[in-house]
């Protein structure tokens, strides 16, 4: 079996883009599942997670100018209002049961701060599924000049997000130096697959939810995640719960 690494993860999901309609959180399963040499796709990965779609005709979830993908074969369909999409506890469950037990998603949740998250992600070398409230995000229109300034003085004056959904991302790595922290996310859509974020949005945008570090060593995540002052806990997204 490979040996499972960050960027071998990212490798795998930028090879996928773009995720299938509504399957943010399987298509990083997936992803982390043929890093560690498991041949699965998105839609394999959210049938074990209990993914379910959006009903037809039912406000579209792509972020601007991003024409989706269709999933293959039949997922289940939410009756109208009711709860859609993928459960944090679905990602986790389809991590550990496709990978035969190896893998473990340990979650990290709690009080969110920006200096929480950056302890937690220098101590860790596992991929890092994070599941977030793009509206709290800089839009990936931010400009090299916004980095900067933020990177410089502390100040945060990006453009704010033009797309407001819960979602599941990728962290490749903290950016350090300077007034203040910046993030650089990797995402499951080509118009905004790798973008630069101050650590303090991502810090808002994980209140109510967290990240998942998968490893093949999780006491070890878990007491990173405890250190860091978070607790090793799923959430609830609002998603529906697999059965």
């Amino acid at each position: 079996m490979a040996l499972l690494t960050t960027q071998e993860f990212l490798a795998q999901g930028l090879a996928d883009l773009p995720q299938c309609d509504e399957l943010c959180g399987p298509f990083w399963a997936a992803a982390a599942l043929r890093a560690a040499g498991f041949g699965v796709t998105q839609e394999e990965a959210a049938a074990v997670a209990g993914s379910v779609l959006l009903p037809p005709g039912s406000p579209s979830s792509l972020p601007p100018r991003e024409r989706g993908r269709k999933p293959l074969g039949h997922l289940p369909v939410a009756a109208p209002g009711a709860p859609a999409g993928t459960s944090a506890h679905g990602v986790a469950r389809a991590i550990s049961e496709l990978s035969g037990g190896r893998l473990t998603a340990v979650p990290a949740s709690g009080d969110w701060t920006a200096g929480r998250l950056v302890h937690l992600l220098d101590a860790v070398r596992a991929p890092v599924i994070a599941n977030i409230l793009t509206g709290e995000l800089w839009d990936p229109s931010a400009t090299d000049e916004h980095v900067e300034r933020y990177l410089e003085t502390g100040i945060d004056d990006g453009p704010p997000s033009a797309w407001q959904v819960g979602h599941f991302l990728a962290i490749a790595h903290v950016v350090l130096g300077g007034a203040a922290p910046l993030l650089v996310l990797v995402d499951s859509y080509p118009s905004r697959v790798m973008h630069r974020q101050p650590a303090q949005r991502v810090a808002d945008s994980l209140r109510g939810r967290g990240l998942l570090l998968v490893t093949e060593e999780p006491q070890a995540a878990r007491a990173q995640v405890r250190a860091a002052g978070l607790e090793p806990v799923l959430w609830d997204n609002g998603s529906p719960m697999p059965a």
